[in-house]
């Protein structure tokens, strides 16, 4: 997924801040766990596999934040996308 990021986006190395094998199945465990990237990074990777090995996600120009009330509408940078197991 990684090399089909833009150079923009390559500059940082990625990072998993959140695992829900992990951290728990709990949303508002994923947003105490990017917390404190919320003001410092720009974009945002979501992976998801589920229970039948499919595997989807999400790519969004901000990182969830809990504390916004308002709804957030991405812009023309998100989408979300299916992979193949290989």
């Amino acid at each position: 997924m990684w090399m089909f990021m833009t150079s923009s986006v390559r500059i940082r190395f990625p990072e998993i801040v959140f695992r829900a094998s992990t951290n728990g199945y709990n949303l508002q465990n994923l947003y105490n766990s990017v917390y404190e990237f919320v003001d410092t990074y720009h974009y945002c990777i979501i992976l998801v596999k589920n229970a039948g090995g499919d595997v989807f996600g999400a790519f969004l120009d901000v990182i969830p934040d809990s504390r916004k009330k308002d709804q957030y509408v991405g812009t023309s940078d998100c989408f979300v996308f299916s992979l193949k197991p290989t």
